[in-house]
């Protein structure tokens, strides 16, 4: 199996040293300062993962995020936030981050999540999960389109699975998870999981 390759943004010097460290047993490791300096490197080399802090100076997580998805839309993007950052975390899952990890973070939780984010890059495209998902997308009345990563959620809240249980089929964080779950309630305009599992009883009896 290759080796997939990860660009590390940071700009405390001791963070990269210290992921790099971390990571590099496994994965192709490069590191860079600024997340202009991050965007140069994708533009000339080929990277599978992009992991990022929020909290830099010239270029924040945020915004290279949006960068990132704009000119390289297949590479998924990792972000670390602290505690005073998490609502910053929440808003980046929205505009295409496909996980985050909380500071202090430890080597279990960075391989962990590192691993979640390059085995959903290999998911199917968002016409072929409308297609697949679009008949049991009919019995709510939703009002908003679903995203891709809802419309798999949605799946297994109809199949009966827990958020846990969610959680660990789709390599996802439990937190991940539940933003999904309050995004579909909310476009729904249904109260949550029981009041989905009821809409869905009350279709199959009619």
């Amino acid at each position: 199996m290759n080796k997939k390759s990860i660009l590390i943004v940071d700009d405390e010097e001791s963070i990269r040293v210290s992921l790099e460290a971390i990571l590099k047993k496994q994965y192709y490791v490069n590191t860079a300062e600024t997340g202009l300096k991050a965007l140069k490197m994708l533009q000339n080399d080929h990277y599978d993962l992009t992991l990022s802090d929020i909290k830099m100076d010239d270029m924040n997580g945020i915004a290279l995020l949006k960068k990132v998805k704009e000119k390289f839309p297949k590479i998924p993007v990792l972000l670390m936030t602290g505690y005073s950052s998490l609502n910053t975390a929440i808003e980046a899952l929205r505009l295409g981050a496909s996980d985050y990890l909380i500071k202090p973070c430890y080597k279990k939780e960075v391989f962990a999540s590192v691993a979640r984010c390059l085995k959903n890059n290999t998911t199917g495209n968002d016409e072929e999960l409308n297609r697949k998902f679009q008949e049991k997308l009919n019995v709510l009345p939703v009002q908003k389109s679903l995203t891709k990563r809802e419309l798999e959620v949605f799946s297994n809240l109809l199949s009966g699975m827990s958020d846990k249980d969610m959680s660990e089929k789709m390599a996802v964080s439990l937190p991940t998870i539940k933003f999904h779950l309050q995004n579909i309630y909310k476009k729904s305009g249904v109260n949550g999981r029981k009041g989905v599992l009821k809409i869905i009883s009350s279709y199959k009896v009619r």
